[in-house]
């Protein structure tokens, strides 16, 4: 168990240990979060939206999933065409 004291600024340094582990480095931006008297401190990555990268799995490329998009747009377009006419 790694412990960390608070300073009379409110501050805590995070382990050494902790830090290399999460690559944590000067200027890292964390979130922290309380509940049920627990403290979390989650490391926010550089890019959001790169660190989601692969997790859904939805089944199908990014490409065939635009193609049935636009298969059900087409065909949705079609049918209200079909009731103006």
């Amino acid at each position: 168990m790694t412990t960390a004291t608070v300073s009379s600024k409110g501050q805590v340094v995070i382990p050494k240990c902790i830090r290399e582990k999460l690559s944590l480095e000067k200027g890292s931006e964390v979130e922290i979060i309380e509940r049920d008297g627990v403290i979390k401190i989650i490391r926010i990555p550089e890019d959001p939206l790169e660190a989601l990268a692969g997790c859904l799995d939805l089944g199908a490329s990014t490409k065939e999933l635009m193609r049935e998009l636009d298969e059900e747009e087409k065909r949705r377009d079609e049918r209200l065409m079909g009731i103006r006419a």
